[in-house]
C-alpha cells in the first residue's frame, strides 16, 4: 500500500517540531490508489508546499503522475490545487511519464518534472513543466452616495484610487491568487464633507476577480459648541453661582438633528438644565439653539459631570465638561 504522505516540521529555535501530515485525495474525495508514491518529491516556499505523486494514474493512464499544491493560511494547511500535465496538442500525458517525480516551487512558479515523458520523437526523453498561479486578479466594487469632491481609496495601504462619481470601480494594480487585500478610505470627500463606509473590504484572492466591495458615502451633519467646559465657583452651598449658557450651532452641510440633552457623571445631581430650547430640535445649517446649565450644590465640594448632546453628527454625543467648586476661601478673592 504505497499511497504515500508528506510530513511537515517547523523549526522553533534549535528544535524542529512536527506540524502536520499531508496526504492527498482525488477529485472524488477518494484516497490515492496504491503505489501513487505521493511524497516522492516535495518542495516548500513560504506558505506553499508542492508534493509530487509520480505514479498517480490519470485519465486512464497508469503512472502518468500528478502534483499537489498546499497553502498555509496561518492556521491550517489545505489543498489548493491538483496539477496534471498535457502535451502541447492538449493530449494527456502517456502512461509511465512519471509527472511529479521532481518538483520545485519558487515564489509563484511551480516546476514539475516528468522524467519518462516521450519528447521530440524520443522515448523517455523527459520534460519539465512550468505552472504559474491563475490571475492576476482585479480588486473592485461599487461606490454610492458620493456628493463631495474626490474620494480616495487605497488597497493594502497603497495603490491609491481617486473616485469622483458613483458606480463601479477597480484598483489599477491586480493581485496574484492567494494574496490578501484590505480596502480603506485614505481621504474622504469634502464640499460637502462626507463619511464613507467600506464593507466587504478585506479578504483573500481565491481564483476570481473581487467585485463585491461596497463603499457608501453619507453627508455629515456637524455641530459646534460655544464651549467645551463650564466652571462654576460658589462660596457656599446656599450661594449658587449664576447659570451659564452653551450655544449649539449647526455647521455642517445638512440639517442637524438634536436628541434629548442629559447630564451624566458621578455628580450630575449637583447640576441642572434650567433652560433648554435644544431638545429634539432640527437645525438647518447656520441655525443655533442654547441650553442653560446651573450648579446647585448641597455641600462644600468639587463636583464634576458632563452635558451630553446627542445628534446625527458623526461624533455623537458631543460632550461639555461641567466643574463645580464650593469653597468659602473663594470669597477672599473678592474682599
Amino acid at each position: 500500500m504505497s499511497h504515500g504522505a508528506a510530513y511537515l516540521y517547523r523549526r522553533d529555535g534549535i528544535v524542529w517540531e512536527f506540524e502536520v501530515t499531508l496526504t492527498a485525495e482525488d477529485e472524488a474525495g477518494d484516497d490515492l490508489e496504491n503505489d501513487a508514491w505521493f511524497g516522492h518529491a516535495a518542495s516548500l516556499s513560504g506558505d506553499t508546499a508542492l508534493i509530487g505523486a509520480p505514479r498517480k494514474d490519470e485519465q486512464g493512464h497508469s503512472n502518468s503522475g500528478a502534483a499537489y499544491v498546499y497553502r498555509f493560511d496561518g492556521q491550517d494547511w489545505t489543498l489548493q490545487a491538483k496539477l496534471t500535465a498535457k502535451d502541447d496538442d492538449g493530449a494527456d500525458l502517456e502512461a509511465l511519464a512519471r509527472f511529479g517525480g521532481a518538483v520545485s516551487v519558487i515564489d509563484n512558479a511551480a516546476l514539475i518534472g516528468a522524467r519518462f515523458k516521450d519528447a521530440s520523437g524520443l522515448p523517455n526523453a523527459g520534460a519539465t513543466y512550468v505552472f504559474l498561479p491563475p490571475g492576476p486578479f482585479t480588486v473592485g466594487g461599487n461606490l454610492s452616495g458620493l456628493e463631495g469632491d474626490a474620494l480616495v481609496l487605497v488597497n493594502n495601504d497603497s495603490d491609491p484610487l481617486a473616485l469622483i462619481a458613483d458606480g463601479s470601480f477597480t484598483f489599477p494594480t491586480p493581485l496574484l491568487n492567494g494574496t490578501s487585500y484590505e480596502v480603506r478610505v485614505q481621504s474622504p470627500p469634502s464640499n460637502p464633507s462626507q463619511s464613507c463606509i467600506v464593507t466587504n473590504g478585506t479578504g483573500t484572492i481565491e481564483g476570481n476577480d473581487v467585485t463585491d466591495i461596497n463603499v457608501d458615502c453619507i453627508t455629515d451633519a456637524r455641530l459646534e459648541l460655544s464651549a467645551d467646559q463650564l466652571i462654576f465657583e460658589a462660596f457656599a452651598p446656599s450661594e449658587a453661582p449664576e447659570p451659564q449658557t452653551i450655544q449649539i450651532t449647526s455647521t455642517g452641510e445638512i440639517d442637524l438633528e438634536i436628541g434629548t440633552l442629559s447630564l451624566d457623571g458621578p455628580d450630575s445631581d449637583d447640576f441642572a438644565l434650567t433652560g433648554n430650547d435644544c431638545d429634539d430640535q432640527v437645525l438647518e445649517p447656520g441655525q443655533w439653539c442654547s441650553v442653560e446649565v446651573s450648579f446647585i450644590p448641597d455641600d462644600a465640594t468639587v463636583a464634576g459631570a458632563k452635558l451630553m448632546v446627542p445628534s446625527n453628527a458623526l461624533e455623537s454625543p458631543s460632550l461639555v465638561d461641567l466643574v463645580g467648586i464650593v469653597d468659602p476661601i473663594l470669597q477672599d478673592r473678592f474682599e
